[in-house]
């Protein structure tokens, strides 16, 4: 378990050094060239940083995104002004801490095998690099799917599981507010937990009603 450990902080410091040096070198090379709705999202930031907390854009007179990002974006800019560099770092983050998350997924559903092969697969996975330079919701959902998944799988695993529903339901909520079309598999969680965990209503019911 240590060794496992040790292994995988040493694997997320290197994953996060290739993400920083691939976001030094792209920025460099190509700046702006390939943003598109980065433009958008930049445009939110700004509006709600400045306090216009419903922002809005041409020919839309509303936010059509989930709230996470252009939120996120304002904060970057409150605290440091110029948002590009805090956002690029935490997306470098977010989908080095990834890995982490999908080794445990592969240990939790198959074998510790799978664990690493999914670890190394998310180490040199094209698109954890490629929207690391850029302000958009793909690198916090690349961190937030598998985490949902795993507080899961570990929820229905368990015998004592109300504080892991209750992070399951929250990291849930963060991934809805950062892309709304995931709420699609909200019904899903709630028939795997019931199926799989049929005699276990009543503590769902009284969390659900806490």
């Amino acid at each position: 378990m240590k060794n496992n450990a040790r292994i995988l902080a040493i694997l997320t410091a290197l994953t996060l050094i290739f993400r920083l040096v691939y976001i030094y070198y792209s920025w460099s090379d190509t700046g702006r060239a390939n943003w598109i709705d980065d433009f958008y999202y930049l445009s939110m930031g700004e509006q709600i940083a400045s306090g216009n907390w419903q922002p809005i854009s041409a020919g839309k007179p509303q936010m059509i995104v989930g709230p996470v990002i252009p939120l996120l974006v304002a904060a970057f800019i409150l605290l440091f002004s110029d948002p590009l560099v805090p956002f690029f770092i935490f997306n470098a983050l977010v989908t080095s801490f990834a890995v982490v998350l999908l080794f445990y997924i592969g240990k939790e559903l198959f074998k510790e095998p799978v664990g690493w092969l999914l670890c190394i697969w998310g180490i040199l996975f094209a698109d954890h690099f490629k929207y690391s330079p850029h302000l958009l919701k793909e690198p916090l959902l690349y961190l937030l799917v598998p985490l949902v998944l795993w507080l899961f799988v570990k929820t229905v695993n368990k015998t004592k599981s109300k504080n892991l529903l209750f992070f399951t339901a929250l990291s849930f909520a963060l991934l809805i507010h950062t892309d709304e079309r995931f709420l699609v598999y909200f019904p899903v969680l709630i028939l795997g937990f019931l199926f799989t965990k049929p005699f276990k209503l009543n503590e769902f019911t009284k969390f659900a009603t806490f």
